[in-house]
């Protein structure tokens, strides 16, 4: 299939489905919009990494025949040191291991995913 052949598919929180439907909706463009609930574990996890990695393997559960997904990009650390460089490089690494192609978009508000 041609990518204007696809379907489109975004996947996002429970609080962003209205906001999504009316964007796509303005835009004209057909979308199937699902919601996903992140896991209690969430609340458990310590970590940055231990975050990441929970939200990494909704991801994978929820992009298994996707084309291309796109992801927040969380914001680097102000004015880091070279460690705090190197975490926030580990942690965007977890959040996207073992994931379809993916891109990391910056913008004003935050949009977990989007997938094609």
């Amino acid at each position: 299939k041609q990518w204007y052949q696809r379907r489109v598919a975004i996947t996002a929180g429970v609080s962003e489905k209205t906001q999504m439907e009316s964007i796509l909706k303005i835009l004209r463009i057909e979308a199937e919009v699902t919601t996903v609930v992140l896991p209690a574990s969430i609340k458990d996890a310590v970590t940055e990494a231990e975050r990441y990695s929970i939200v990494n393997q909704l991801i994978r559960d929820n992009s298994k025949d996707t084309v291309v997904t796109f992801v927040y990009l969380p914001r680097p650390p102000n004015q880091a040191s070279d460690e705090q460089d190197y975490q926030y490089i580990s942690q965007l690494n977890i959040l996207t291991d073992d994931l379809p192609p993916t891109l990391l978009v910056s913008g004003l508000s935050k949009v977990t995913t989007t997938q094609l």
